[in-house]
């Protein structure tokens, strides 16, 4: 987890196991999905915790700004236990059900960010839910390398855009 944490996102079992101390013969042999598994309930664990305080703001554009921060900050802070799913290729299955549960757990706070006028399933509600999503982020800074600063005002952007075209239709 520390080669995560540092910025190595899909480190290998020669500089884990250089990096333990050990032979990667031992690293294998000792190598257990109950590790990654628990480091991605840390990170769910983290996420709940900093995201379920009510909401600031009255309108839609203030929780909506208020979502956006919160998750900016808290996927900024995850990332790193999360990116441990890729060194379980091959045992995603096993994995589906956290990250379901991680979907999930963001489709229903954005659908209280929204309120009842854009419910789940319509074009606007899967628009924004894509827009502040994790894999949305993790787009922006660590595939096209912006800083969190820049990723944050380009998500707010993307929001911002589909909220006012959503105003101008209705």
């Amino acid at each position: 987890m520390l080669l995560i944490r540092e910025g190595d996102w899909q480190p290998t079992m020669t500089r884990i196991a250089r990096r333990a101390g050990v032979s990667e013969r031992t690293l294998f042999r000792h190598y257990d999905l109950r590790l990654h598994v628990a480091a991605i309930d840390q990170a769910l664990d983290i996420l709940r915790g900093r995201v379920l305080r009510p909401f600031r703001g009255t309108t839609v554009a203030a929780r909506m700004a208020d979502l956006m921060e919160r998750r900016a900050r808290t996927y900024e802070h995850v990332h790193p236990l999360l990116a441990a799913r890729s060194l379980v290729a091959g045992r995603e299955a096993e994995l589906a059900s956290i990250n379901a549960q991680l979907v999930e757990h963001e489709r229903q706070r954005l659908a209280l960010a929204l309120g009842p006028d854009l419910p789940p399933g319509s074009p606007l509600f899967e628009a924004l839910a894509m827009a502040v999503s994790f894999l949305t982020w993790e787009r922006l800074r660590f595939h096209q390398g912006l800083p969190p600063e820049a990723a944050a005002a380009a998500v707010s952007m993307i929001v911002g855009h589909l909220l006012s075209g959503a105003a101008a239709t209705d």
